[in-house]
Parts: C-alpha cells; sequence; structure tokens
C-alpha cells in the first residue's frame, strides 16, 4: 500500500527475489492484474475497488494453491484493506 511510483513494486520484486526457492512465490501487481483479470476495469473508484477486491481474492486462491503471495499495489480506503484482510487467517497477511 502507498502512493504511485513510491517503489512498492521494487520492494515486492526485490522481495520475491529472497523469498524464491522452487517456485513457491508469486506477486501480484497492478500491472499484471491489469493486464489480466481485470483489463475490463477502468480507473473511477467504483473499478479501483473492484480491481482491488479481485485482487484479494486471487491472492486468497495462490495461497489456497500453497504459493507465498506478494501483493503490490495501492489501497488508499480503509475498508478495502479491512476487506482484504478479512479473506485471510491469522498470521496470513501483513500490510507494510
Amino acid at each position: 500500500m502507498g502512493l504511485s511510483a513510491s517503489g512498492k513494486s521494487t520492494i515486492a520484486d526485490l522481495l520475491e527475489q529472497r523469498l524464491h526457492s522452487g517456485g513457491y512465490t508469486y506477486t501480484f501487481g497492478s500491472d499484471n492484474v491489469r493486464s489480466g483479470v481485470s483489463r475490463d476495469l477502468a480507473f473511477s473508484d467504483a473499478d479501483r475497488s473492484e480491481n482491488i477486491r479481485r485482487l484479494a481474492v486471487v491472492a486468497r486462491l495462490a495461497l489456497d494453491a500453497g504459493l507465498i503471495v506478494i501483493v503490490s499495489f495501492v489501497s488508499p480506503l480503509r475498508s478495502e484493506r479491512a476487506f482484504d484482510r478479512s479473506l485471510f487467517g491469522h498470521g496470513e497477511f501483513t500490510a507494510v
């Protein structure tokens, strides 16, 4: 979570490199999500919220598949962050 161009993706990529052992990590960021699962969304407030919701659900699925999931995106609304956190169990979600 952070402002656009604040280095979130750079930090996420470095973290993934550190954690990557045998292909068990995946980083979701605005670029790979917007070009795929959310390519039908624009940048209105409603579309941004839907993008974050989709990202959280896909991240949950990837975690269920056994991956270490790193998500790098802007989430300015407390309600969105609360929803994201609600999808994960104790110790499965850390916001930085």
